[in-house]
């Protein structure tokens, strides 16, 4: 089991047998507690390199990408103006302009009367309409995305809203006896999830967003939305306990420690992989182990 777990590691995230054999107590075979969170930790920081390296790169091809489209667009606008006044010239923006005036016009070409010919004023406004720089556009599409996003947002709460009580009933959280304090604890809870920004799927798995980026856990995968509503859930109220066997609720098989038992292995991993408390994290395993008969 020990080689196997050394070959495992060293593979997936190119661990030396000397750091793993760390992983261990002094006797060589126990592992250590935390040993689960010092890997999720090292693969965290292995996924967050490789996003890092390649920031740079994208930022430079995104803006080659809009400067070559910027230059194009520019091109075929004075292309169309040459073809239009018969010009044949190498002048380019303003310049182009004021030798298209003063071919039609026939006048000496004299700067401060050119920019007063209607013309000129007509091509410069066409000018300063069409051809926006790379700062104000970036400036109106943030304006355009965030007014879109508080549109969406309003849009999908109620679907959020729906599974969201779905998951948190599935829960059996302890909530008043009076039915009313209870509608009330609920509705209070899932107005709670209302601060985050989501994108609806239809299985109800749904992305969660928070400042335009979506939870991740620490290995860099999406955070499940009942994953995501536990979590809330846990940070406002208990649940009643019931059978490892059941479909939900707590087990006290970690000593006292109040988890919730996961119902799937993807679960389960899941859970594991995101829990940052040791006691936990074991308590979890043999949890998961009474449920399982493993």
């Amino acid at each position: 089991m020990k080689e196997t777990l050394e070959q495992l590691v060293g593979k997936l995230l190119n661990l030396p047998k000397e750091k793993v054999a760390e992983l261990y107590e002094s006797d060589g075979e126990t592992l250590k507690a935390d040993a689960i969170d010092q890997l999720v930790q090292i693969d965290a920081a292995r996924i967050k390199a490789i996003k890092d390296s390649h920031k740079e790169e994208l930022t430079r091809i995104h803006d080659e990408a809009y400067s070559k489209a910027k230059g194009e667009s520019l091109a075929k606008w004075e292309k169309q103006i040459k073809d239009e006044l018969g010009l044949t010239t190498d002048a380019k923006g303003i310049d182009l302009i004021k030798e298209a005036i003063a071919k039609n016009s026939k006048i000496e070409i004299d700067e401060e009367k050119i920019k007063l010919h209607p013309r000129y004023i007509e091509l410069e406004k066409r000018l300063n309409n069409e051809y926006i720089s790379k700062a104000e556009y970036d400036k109106v599409k943030q304006e355009f995305d965030e007014f879109k996003g508080m549109i969406d947002k309003t849009r999908v709460v109620s679907a959020v809203k729906q599974d969201a009580v779905k998951i948190f009933r599935g829960l059996k959280p302890v909530l008043s006896k009076d039915p009313v304090k209870a509608t009330n604890q609920e509705n209070d809870f899932v107005e709670k999830l209302t601060q985050f920004d989501y994108e609806i799927q239809n299985d109800g798995n749904h992305v969660i967003k928070s400042g335009g980026k979506r939870l991740e856990t620490q290995n860099g995968f999406p955070v499940s939305f009942a994953d995501f509503v536990k979590s809330e859930a846990q940070k406002y109220y208990d649940f009643e306990i019931q059978d490892p066997k059941g479909n939900a609720g707590n087990n006290n098989t970690g000593g006292g420690l109040n988890i919730v038992i996961p119902q799937t292995e993807a679960e389960f991993r899941t859970m594991l992989a995101t829990e940052p408390d040791p006691q936990k994290q074991i308590a979890l395993v043999n949890a998961w182990k009474a449920k399982t008969n493993k």
